[in-house]
């Protein structure tokens, strides 16, 4: 496979064009020497690990691991596009072992039922007339064969060599997933250009980090997103096709092409490929108070995957001291003296020999050998085309040895050697043993950007769970996680390797991790998810208990871990089937028949045996003998005058609690009705019946029943779904004294009564002329009214806000959050723009008691930190906000 080769123009700020034919440099290739001595030891390097057991060798030794991501040279096999890992260049080549040694090598490829798949493994050795040149050996996998797992390959060998891994191409259908990450660089100056690099790499959590290491110059533009890319064997070649779109009112616009094609296998292959977009700012636009809106399309035939890119225009000005401060290379004192050492020993005839082996071009052999300093010159040579570097000098290392300079190699060894004393390794690299992660990593694992992970931590003062809240709402992704899990109840817990149990003592819910089960020290959390659409939850069966989701998703238990959910049922001696869906929120939830999952059915509760964290929803196909208890709760609507209609609801509803405090959350603060009485709880029988709703109304009252004072209820909804609405809409001619009416259920023709409610009603308590509902889905997870020490709180925030706001920033952030432009002007004019705002604001529904992630987020966005810190003191100090799931307080 040829390598990308990407041509790149860039404007300066002085307005004229630099067009270079020249390829953009290719990423350093991730690679690590170190020193293994006779008791043997690990090398690991973008989650590729050598381990080399004791008395493999019989000295002490420098070994490489490199990770090739592109390459030119010819690779083993009839089709490329089988190939499931990056080239893997293990040396000293032909090194051999006393024992075998095992390299651990990632994959991105989806495999489903693994164990029916097989690899063929090939290893290479550099030719002796061709330097350039690999001759390739299928290895035989009848002594040592390798094994292959869901993320990684395992390979075992005898002498190290080049790597190539492929998968039997006639066995199966290969998915690779990519993640699509956006940087961008700092600019001095509002008429500077702006260059956004969007990459793609594979879906591994080393090689992300290794990303971002490589731009750590640039800065952040939002999380990353997956990308999925499935071939069949019989797939002609494809592009892969990245494509750049701004909104249609930026400041800037794209003067060059805004999309870019690359080849799929290419992108699968080499494991990282990249693109640089320029943006050119607009005449006559001023940036200050711009936001970079983009969006970036990633897609291959009818599969696409979007990102949004968004970042305000002046939080990428920096001086020219802090970008030539992130782009200054580290201190490399030690390497540069020992390039000096070496040059200083070899002769012209040595280097003629290195010349050959390195197979430099006779131009450039010919320049080496008219200098004055011929050592000098070759090794600044062997620099500046990255043959050797401050950690990659096992080639040199080989080429002395070949032409036996032993002396000046053994150089080279205590250099690696001194560098793994001083731990002068990638950071990667240095975990020998197992350590509790870093805020700032176990922040990363969760998808967040290093920038702006560092800016939380020290906004929160080092808080994990604060500084999470704060990137979700640096991220904006608070609404489109509300909108796809809305979670009543939440907990989350650290658990190193040794495990625990996390309960959620509301809903009776415990998650138990045993010892083992986790790989490393995480953070793991439990909710209960609530407000699914029923059309899409799985089955046809009754569901007796709520929704659960464990998380993180992306976890792999080593062991399996047991989940116990209370139900509603009464099964007396009864053991029902049961149905187990377990399912993935990533982009929608898949839900899938967990046939294989292990579980046990008690008086009270389900238990099962997970092996993997994700979503879970339990179902009873037969439910002969069972009873499933339920609750009854009549409501009624807020009326603005007498003359309005009165609706009554009936909710009839699994007897949990969880699920009657979501009821009533959703009833009272989003709908704004009043409940009527306190629920009333009856049992359904299996046996199919007919069930009606009944309301009554005394004939002295004027109202009339609009329809139908009976409804007829499906007995098999009601077992299937955790609740039900019946609603009867009452004709009022005027009436505005007190009512008093019936609401009652009943199975037919049995006659058996499930409530019957006598409720009186006043009709002034109704009356709520000032009344909106909430707009926002914004829950409070215990209670049916705002508590009042919550809206005084809320008011005194506002007023000391409002202090802190001048006209410009409150006419600023008007603008951004919407309101009109003739309003904004009033508040720039006004003597307390700061109040004027948020009472706006107020009025507008943007923000409220529960609603206040629009203005936070536009704080954070603005640089205005303590303004957003007094957002944050009132979360605090708010046990019912606070209490909810990390960014859904709302």
């Amino acid at each position: 496979m040829p390598a990308l080769s990407i041509s790149c123009s860039f404007r300066l700020s002085g307005g004229s064009s630099v067009v270079t034919g020249e390829p953009v440099r290719r990423y350093r290739n991730p690679s690590l020497e170190q020193m293994i001595g006779t008791e043997g030891g690990t090398i690991s390097v973008a989650g590729v690990k050598l381990s080399v057991p004791g008395d493999a060798l019989t000295e002490n030794r420098v070994i490489a691991v490199e990770v090739v991501r592109d390459t030119d040279m010819d690779l083993p096999g009839e089709d490329n596009r089988s190939r499931i890992t990056p080239l893997i260049k293990l040396g000293p080549l032909k090194l051999e072992f006393k024992k075998p040694v095992r390299v651990t090598i990632p994959h991105c490829a989806v495999i489903p039922e693994v164990h029916r798949h097989s690899v063929i493994v090939y290893s290479g050795q550099q030719s002796e007339n061709n330097k350039d040149g690999v001759s390739w050996t299928r290895e035989s996998s009848a002594s040592l064969p390798p094994r292959l797992d869901e993320e990684t390959v395992e390979v075992s060998l005898t002498c190290l060599s080049f790597l190539s891994i492929s998968l039997d191409i006639s066995e199966f259908k290969r998915k690779h997933i990519l993640r699509v990450v956006s940087f961008v660089d700092g600019i001095t100056n509002p008429e500077e250009d702006i260059i956004i690099t969007c990459c793609l790499c594979r879906d591994n959590d080393e090689e992300l980090m290794s990303l971002i290491e490589d731009h750590k110059s640039m800065l952040g533009l939002g999380n990353y997103t997956t990308h999925q890319i499935e071939r069949s064997s019989s797939d002609v070649s494809e592009k892969l096709e990245m494509y750049l779109e701004l909104n249609k009112d930026s400041a800037y616009f794209i003067p060059e092409e805004s999309s870019k094609h690359f080849d799929i296998d290419h992108a699968c292959e080499a494991s990282r490929v990249s693109h640089q977009f320029r943006l050119q700012k607009k005449e006559d636009t001023c940036v200050d108070t711009t936001i970079l809106d983009a969006k970036l399309t990633v897609r291959h035939g009818d599969t696409s995957t979007e990102s949004l890119l968004q970042a305000q225009v002046r939080s990428l000005f920096m001086s020219t001291e802090t970008k030539n401060y992130l782009r200054k290379k580290p201190n490399v004192k030690q390497y540069e003296d020992l390039k000096l050492k070496i040059a200083s020993q070899l002769d012209k005839d040595h280097c003629e020999e290195l010349c050959e082996y390195f197979g430099l071009a006779s131009d450039v052999r010919e320049s080496i050998l008219r200098a004055g300093d011929v050592g000098m010159e070759l090794v600044t040579i062997l620099d500046e085309r990255e043959l050797i570097m401050p950690r990659k000098m096992i080639a040199l290392y080989e080429g002395l040895t070949a032409i036996n300079l032993n002396e000046i190699a053994r150089e080279i060894t205590e250099y690696t050697a001194s560098l793994n004393k001083s731990g002068e390794q990638p950071k990667q690299e240095q975990k020998t043993v197992p350590t509790k992660p870093s805020k700032v990593k176990i922040l990363m694992e969760e998808g967040f950007t290093k920038t702006n992970v560092v800016q939380a931590l020290k906004l929160s003062q080092g808080q994990v769970n604060l500084s999470r809240k704060i990137l979700q709402v640096i991220d904006g992704h608070k609404e489109q996680i509300r909108a796809q899990e809305p979670r009543v109840l939440y907990k989350e817990n650290f658990f190193s390797e040794l495990g625990g149990d996390l309960t959620l003592f509301e809903a009776g819910i415990i998650l138990m991790i045993p010892s083992g089960c986790l790989p490393k020290d995480r953070i793991v959390n439990l909710s209960v998810i609530t407000g699914l659409d029923p059309s899409k939850l799985p089955g046809t069966g009754s569901r007796l208990c709520q929704i659960v989701k464990c998380g993180p998703e992306e976890i792999r238990l080593q062991e399996p871990a047991s989940l116990r959910v209370p139900h509603c049922g009464y099964l007396g001696t009864t053991s029902p089937g049961v149905t187990i869906y377990g399912g993935q929120s990533e982009g929608g939830i898949d839900w899938k028949d967990l046939a294989d999952c292990e579980y046990k059915v008690k008086d009270h509760y389900f238990e099962l045996e997970m092996k993997k964290l994700g979503m879970f929803c339990i179902t009873i196909e037969d439910k002969t003998g069972i009873q499933k208890h339920m609750r009854a709760l009549p409501l009624i609507s807020k009326i603005s005058s007498h003359t309005d209609d009165l609706v009554i609801t009936l909710w009839l509803f699994n007897s949990d609690d969880v699920e009657h405090q979501c009821l009533l959350q959703e009833e009272t603060i989003q709908h704004g009705k009043i409940q009527l009485a306190e629920h009333s709880s009856f049992s359904l029988e299996p046996e199919r019946s007919s069930i009606s709703a009944q309301i009554s109304v005394p004939s002295e009252h004027v109202l009339t029943v609009v329809d139908s004072d009976t409804q007829e209820i499906d007995h098999e909804h009601l077992w299937t779904q955790t609740r039900h609405k019946v609603e009867f809409r009452l004709k009022n001619q005027g009436h505005d004294g007190n009512i008093a009416l019936t609401v009652s259920a009943k199975s037919l023709p049995q006659n058996n009564p499930f409530c019957n409610f006598e409720i009186n009603i006043e009709m002034e308590n109704l009356l709520s002329p000032s009344f909106t509902p909430s707009s926002g889905g914004s829950l409070i997870p215990v209670g049916r009214q705002i508590p009042t020490a919550m809206v005084d709180s809320f008011d005194a925030m506002k007023k000391h806000l409002a202090s802190m706001i001048d006209k410009d920033t409150a006419a600023h952030m008007g603008a951004i959050l919407g309101l009109p432009e003739d309003l904004t002007s009033t508040i720039r004019r006004s003597k307390a723009p700061g109040v004027l705002l948020l009472d706006k604001l107020v009025e507008k529904t943007v923000i409220s008691a529960v609603k206040f992630s629009p203005l936070e987020r536009v704080l954070m966005n603005n640089g205005n930190v303590d303004e957003a810190e007094l957002i944050q003191k009132y979360r605090r100090e708010n046990v019912v906000v606070s209490g909810l799931s990390p960014g859904l307080s709302e």
